[in-house]
């Protein structure tokens, strides 16, 4: 729900543009995640149950479906990526004219570091591990991720995967 719980609420009061991948598109229309929560043990898979049961998001469908390669008119050309992992749609945004990387939840911030997404947030490991390292291989100065502080001077502080 932390991805598009409150999003038509927030387009109707802002009037903004929902920009989203196809994959995360499709979800959001019916107002269900992309990816199955997959917690470990049995109190947090009952305590996901009852708390899916309460929380709906209104169904909305993108304005604007993005894919890999696109490019973006602001901050100097802001690049598409196809990063998934922590969904089957998820996407990574990319300034190389300002070095700046906004990785939604594929790499998340934890102290002065980076870390890719974990389980049970994750929908599949392997494809996570790879957009990791595309990512890293970027060469970001300045990542903003979905969780935790704006990290800087950050190309060395991408996980080693």
């Amino acid at each position: 729900m932390d991805h598009t719980g409150s999003l038509s609420a927030l387009k109707k009061a802002s009037g903004a543009r929902v920009y989203a991948s196809a994959v995360e598109s499709e979800a959001m229309s019916k107002g269900r995640p992309s990816r199955q929560i997959k917690p470990k043990n049995f109190f947090r898979r009952l305590l996901m149950g009852v708390v899916s049961r309460f929380m709906k998001a209104t169904p909305l469908r993108a304005d604007e479906i993005l894919s890999e390669g696109q490019v973006l008119p602001v901050l100097g050309g802001l690049h598409v990526l196809e990063t998934p992992g922590h969904t089957a749609g998820h996407i990574s945004l990319f300034s190389p004219s300002t070095g700046i990387l906004f990785t939604g939840d594929s790499i998340v911030a934890r102290g002065e570091g980076l870390v890719r997404s974990l389980q049970p947030l994750t929908w599949d490991e392997a494809k996570a591990d790879e957009s990791a390292r595309k990512q890293a291989a970027l060469g970001a100065c300045i990542v903003c991720s979905g969780h935790g502080p704006v990290v800087m001077d950050a190309a060395s502080k991408f996980p080693k995967i």
